[in-house]
């Protein structure tokens, strides 16, 4: 899924740190790494936030409810998922193809 998240790392109900802009975003259990880097070891509480949910965050900032409620942690696939995906479309076309051949 590419796009553009926001990285909300909280507790409390405070936002701790904001990490805006972050390109094809992969969650790998505390770790999120995106186009241009990552974010290591995370070990606080933490949401992936669409860009268009959130725009903007300030250190001790509250929490919106809602941002909680947008988490796309889970929507986002792996690049091992992704590449087992492509890998299944591509067996499936080929057995595909197999079926159309004439049998010899």
């Amino acid at each position: 899924m590419a796009g553009m998240y926001n990285l909300i790392i909280h507790e409390n109900g405070k936002v701790l740190q904001f990490f805006k802009g972050l390109w094809d975003a992969e969650v790998d259990g505390n770790t999120v790494r995106h186009r241009y880097g990552e974010v290591k070891n995370i070990k606080k509480d933490f949401v992936l936030v669409s860009d268009a949910e959130v725009y903007e965050a300030a250190a001790g900032q509250d929490i919106d409810p809602r941002w909680l409620t947008k988490d796309e942690k889970q929507n986002i696939k792996t690049k091992e998922i992704k590449l087992e995906d492509r890998l299944k479309a591509i067996e499936n076309r080929l057995a595909k193809i197999e079926q159309k051949l004439p049998r010899a």
